[in-house]
């Protein structure tokens, strides 16, 4: 059985982070090019935001003995499998998860521009895998 207090915790730390984010959202893509600080807490907290996702996914995973993720990309296929997740949900959680793996792996790699995009125009696609999993959670 999942754990409610674990997967509410998350998701509040979700949240917090979203807002951290939206601090920043009335700048322009040259002003955020500019400013190194609101570079390193967008990025940050989208790292933490899918730390987190991935996290409720390993605990709905496992909570749940729905297999054996080899990899974190391997989450999101587990949870469609799992009729948790459908086909576009599952697609974006992977994108985010890759994009996670940049952070974590190849800071120097990360294309600025990618990341306004994401702060600007995709902050729902968070939003909807968190609805996912606070519906299958029934939190």
């Amino acid at each position: 059985m999942v754990k409610r207090e674990i997967i509410t915790q998350k998701v509040e730390n979700i949240k917090a982070s979203l807002k951290k984010i939206r601090l920043f959202s009335d700048l322009t893509l040259e002003q955020f090019l500019e400013d190194g600080i609101a570079q390193d807490v967008v990025v940050f907290n989208l790292f933490l935001i899918v730390q987190n996702l991935i996290d409720i996914g390993n605990h709905v995973i496992s909570d749940n003995s729905l297999g054996e993720p080899s990899s974190y990309s391997d989450i999101p296929i587990i949870l469609k499998r799992a009729k948790i997740l459908n086909e576009n949900e599952m697609q974006i959680f992977r994108s985010m998860i890759q994009f996670r793996n940049i952070i974590a792996h190849e800071y120097a790699k990360i294309d600025l521009h990618i990341v306004y995009d994401i702060f600007k125009n995709k902050l729902t696609n968070i939003e909807l895998i968190v609805s996912k999993f606070i519906e299958y959670c029934g939190i």
